[in-house]
Formats: C-alpha cells, sequence, structure tokens
C-alpha cells in the first residue's frame, strides 16, 4: 500500500502511483507548503487493489508542493519539488 511520484523533482510534468489493497481512490489534490490548494482532482471511485498510474501535466510555480490522495482506507501524502 502507498503512494508514488516520480520524477522528483520535476518539472510539472510527473507520474503518480497509487496502490492500496482495500481502498479505493475518490480524489487527490495538491497544496503549496502556505497549505493552499493548487490542484483538485475528482476521481470518482477508482480501484486501489490492482495499483493505478496517472500523469498529470501541471503548470506549478518553483516550489514544494504535497500531494494528498483521498482513498475510502485512508489519505496518503507525499512531497515533491518543481523546478522549472
Amino acid at each position: 500500500d502507498g503512494i508514488g511520484l516520480y520524477p522528483n523533482p520535476n518539472n510539472g510534468i510527473f507520474t503518480v502511483k497509487l496502490k492500496s489493497e482495500r481502498g479505493t481512490l475518490t480524489s487527490f489534490y495538491i497544496t503549496d507548503l502556505t497549505g493552499r490548494r493548487v490542484y483538485t482532482s475528482n476521481e470518482g471511485n477508482i480501484d486501489l487493489s490492482n495499483g493505478i498510474s496517472k500523469q498529470l501535466n501541471i503548470k506549478l510555480r518553483n516550489g514544494t508542493y504535497i500531494l494528498t490522495a483521498i482513498t475510502s482506507k485512508d489519505n496518503l501524502k507525499t512531497k515533491f519539488v518543481v523546478i522549472n
């Protein structure tokens, strides 16, 4: 179970990998270090038992961000850096 994000650091183009034995992904969001949401995606209910990969291309300023995936089981978080 867990969350992965690569490459890290990146330029706003990156892949998120999620897997949870008993969970489904409902949404995820990205915040900057001040807690301001800079991106939100509602995913419905995606089964995570086999894992998923999602490629994102988001225009973000240079800095450190936190991606939070909301699942039916728990919240998964990972930190990443954007360098343009």
